[in-house]
C-alpha cells in the first residue's frame, strides 16, 4: 500500500473488477493499450487475474487508485511489471 495525501493505492484484488471494466470497456481509455479496442469481459477478467498473480509472484505490480476518504471511491490503476 502506498499512500498520499488524498489517495491510498492498494494491491489489486478480485473486488477491483468494476474498475477495470470501467476503463478497459472504454475506446478512448483503449485506443492505446496493446489491444487498441476495448476489452471482452474475458480480456478484462484475465487482465486482473495477470495484475494479481504478479502481486503473489514478485511483491509489486499495478496499484488500484482509491480516494483516501472512501476506499469504495476508486479513480484508475497504475503500476509497471
Amino acid at each position: 500500500m502506498l499512500e498520499t495525501e488524498r489517495l491510498i493505492l492498494l494491491k489489486p484484488n478480485k473486488n477491483d473488477r468494476d474498475v477495470i471494466s470501467e476503463i478497459l470497456s472504454s475506446p478512448k481509455q483503449t485506443k492505446y493499450l496493446p489491444n487498441e479496442a476495448p476489452y471482452s469481459q474475458k480480456q478484462q477478467k484475465e487482465y486482473l487475474d495477470k495484475r494479481i498473480a504478479h502481486w503473489e509472484r514478485n511483491g509489486f505490480g499495478t496499484f488500484i487508485i482509491c480516494l483516501k476518504g472512501n476506499l469504495r471511491i476508486k479513480l484508475g490503476f497504475v503500476g509497471f511489471e
